[in-house]
């Protein structure tokens, strides 16, 4: 049985693709952008975002009531901490 060396990649994963380890670089807060929000911090814009809970617990009802908040633009809906 041989043990091959750690810091080099195994035989079958050698050339371009094998993956080299970069050291981090922090980002400075001017280069970042604001997130763009259409209604609360739910709905963002470029982004897929899901409701989900159990059956009968008013997920049409919400979904709807916010389309129409957006839509005439009052602010009709409280809006609560998610947990």
């Amino acid at each position: 049985m041989s043990v091959s060396n750690p810091a080099s990649p195994p035989p079958d994963v050698a050339g371009p693709a094998f993956l080299v380890p970069q050291p981090y670089r922090a980002l400075k807060g001017a280069k970042l952008r604001m997130r763009e929000f259409l209604f609360g911090p739910a709905y963002q814009r470029h982004q897929v975002t899901l409701t989900i809970a159990a059956g009968g617990t008013g997920k049409t009802s919400l979904c709807i009531a916010e389309a129409v908040a957006m839509a005439s633009g009052a602010a009709f809906i409280e809006k609560c901490a998610r947990r």
